[in-house]
């Protein structure tokens, strides 16, 4: 019945798009995600046995204390830590799967000039490939950066 029917595809609300609309072009994205793995986002354990997991990943102290930040607040806790984006030479403080957010913790080396270029042409890559980059400045205002992204970490319990 030609790429598209009334049966998969075609209906009355994206008849502007019929002429383009082919389901063969779907095929292997749907294979592929028949066979894909699917885990908890939030990672396994009970929330304290997650902290634990994820402060025994962080490489500093300004990480921990965003941990910390994260846990008073009740936020939602990051699926990974020390995360290796695919493709990518980064890995991110923290990750949220759920999300797909990449969450650096800049500590004061990122203040100099060239380390900032890098974190921005970084955070361009990331964003360009369909990540979403979260910084939290060491000098910055992080539950503010925590309110603007209630979709990633969720709403505190100030």
């Amino acid at each position: 019945c030609g790429r598209a029917c009334c049966e998969c595809l075609l209906d009355y609300g994206n008849q502007p798009d019929h002429r383009i609309l082919d389901r063969a072009l779907i095929r292997d994205l749907l294979t592929d995600l028949s066979r894909a793995e699917c885990r908890p986002a939030g990672g396994t354990g009970s929330r304290a046995e997650r902290l634990t997991t994820l402060r025994k990943r962080c490489d500093n102290r300004l990480e921990q204390r965003w941990l910390d930040m994260s846990e008073s607040l009740g936020l939602r806790l990051p699926s990974d830590a020390q995360y290796p984006i695919p493709g990518h030479y980064t890995w991110p403080d923290f990750f949220y799967r759920e999300a797909n957010a990449a969450i650096y913790v800049d500590g004061p080396p990122h203040d100099a000039s060239d380390h900032a270029r890098e974190d921005e042409a970084e955070t361009r890559a990331l964003i360009e490939a369909g990540y979403i980059v979260i910084r939290f400045h060491h000098g910055a205002d992080w539950r503010a950066v925590f309110r603007r992204h209630p979709d990633v970490f969720g709403i505190a319990s100030e």
